[in-house]
């Protein structure tokens, strides 16, 4: 989808279905910067996008019969089983505030014990963009794995709970823990990294004025909403020119800029073209899978039961150009649908669909505040992976399973002396 006609095409149909959503979904989301939000703009808009070019341009089979009932199956089960959100006005007391804090802490504490134990450069000292990120997860894998369950978790923790700490050697002690968070995440060499940031805090902000007495906005306004645009612009471009293999023949110019946000817009829409081509049926003939633990690989690889030699992605790589890199798209729950149960991915859609949903509605109305905001930090941006990389799903949920036996149960009995 490089042709300049069709990518403009596929940026203004993206936005113009990004906007119905969020319209749509106003009433289901807290603010513009939670998770649903960004799913809704950078994924589903696309989605949809992706599906009235591939209605505009492709004969209509047996495959494209299959992708459009999945889609609207998809889409359909999403919103009617999203509730909508309501606003609540709990006491948040000073020993809810202390807990949260001491889980932010030890979540951050473990995010640097861990860098410091991986081997390797990090991502963002190191050439080739993608492809360090590839080896340094391949070298560290329980590290990342358990970075990955972390995410902004402690980031989000510090930001609900800043404006109810009043002692100023804590609220200073938080403010710095919130400048080393983020050091933590942009060391990952990512282009969104910034974005995600602002994300976590933003959303967090919203969140707190959303559940408990303190309605105030500390964070989010127009002129941070813009400053973060701008910085995130920014660090995504550098990132991009200075670990990218081609960053030493190319400066940054309109043509560089329209080839970065082509590039975006290709890799979410990519999936979906895949599957309406003879190509990925083709691929599927020769791709070795086992389908009853795909889902458990991450778990029964190490113990010498892989489920595949190379997840969809990276194989879809090998087949297109003969090198297994680790590089792949992600492969979304079309062709991970496909590739498990076959004809029965509008099913598979529909129950990915209905899972993220009522995880959503689950963590939004778990009972004790401190919990919701510890469950919610460590799920609700992992969530949305399900929809487009279920073995990254996986991964997480695993890792947060060890996080919270290993980390909140036990600091939450020395608060409370129960669980």
């Amino acid at each position: 989808m490089n042709n300049g006609n069709i990518f403009l095409s596929s940026g203004l149909w993206s936005l113009f279905f990004a906007a119905i959503i969020l319209y749509g979904f106003r009433k289901k989301i807290v603010n513009i910067f939670d998770p649903l939000s960004v799913f809704l703009i950078m994924r589903v808009s696309t989605l949809l996008a992706a599906t009235l070019i591939i209605a505009l341009t492709l004969t209509i089979n047996g495959a494209s019969i299959l992708y459009f009932i999945s889609v609207f199956l998809f889409v359909f089960v999403f919103y009617f089983s999203s509730k909508n959100i309501k606003y609540e006005r709990n006491h948040v007391s000073d020993k809810q505030i202390n807990f949260l804090n001491s889980i932010a802490f030890v979540f951050l504490f473990f995010k640097i014990v861990i860098i410091i134990a991986s081997t390797g450069s990090l991502p963002i000292f190191s050439p080739g963009g993608s492809d360090a990120s590839i080896q340094f997860n391949e070298s560290n894998k329980i590290s990342t794995t358990l970075l990955f369950g972390l995410g902004t978790g402690d980031l989000f923790i510090f930001a609900f709970t800043l404006p109810f700490v009043n002692k100023k050697i804590l609220r200073n002690s938080v403010y710095f823990a919130i400048f080393i968070s983020v050091l933590m995440i942009i060391s990952g060499g990512k282009k969104s990294s910034l974005f995600y940031v602002g994300m976590a805090i933003f959303f967090a902000d919203g969140f707190r004025s959303l559940i408990s007495q303190n309605k105030k906005l500390y964070f989010f306004s127009k002129k941070n909403i813009f400053l973060l645009i701008g910085l995130s612009f920014v660090w995504a471009s550098w990132v991009f020119l200075n670990t990218s293999i081609i960053s030493d023949t190319y400066d940054l110019d309109l043509d560089m800029l329209l080839f970065i946000i082509d590039f975006t817009f290709s890799q979410w829409m990519t999936p979906y073209f895949i599957f309406n081509s003879p190509e990925f049926f083709n691929f599927i003939n020769g791709y070795k899978v086992n389908e009853l633990t795909y889902f458990f690989h991450s778990i029964l690889k190490p113990l010498g039961y892989p489920a595949f030699d190379a997840s969809i992605g990276p194989a879809l790589h090998e087949y297109q150009t003969g090198e297994l890199t680790g590089n792949g798209i992600n492969p979304s729950f079309i062709l991970e649908g496909f590739v498990i149960f076959g004809a029965a991915v509008p099913f598979y859609s529909m129950i990915v669909a209905l899972f993220m949903a009522k995880a959503r509605n689950k963590l939004l109305s778990i009972k004790k505040i401190e919990y919701r905001v510890i469950f919610i930090s460590i799920y609700m941006n992992s969530l949305y992976a399900l929809a487009t990389d279920a073995l990254s799903f996986t991964k997480a949920l695993w890792a947060s399973l060890i996080i919270i036996a290993f980390v909140v149960i036990p600091v939450r009995f020395l608060f409370f002396k129960r669980l």
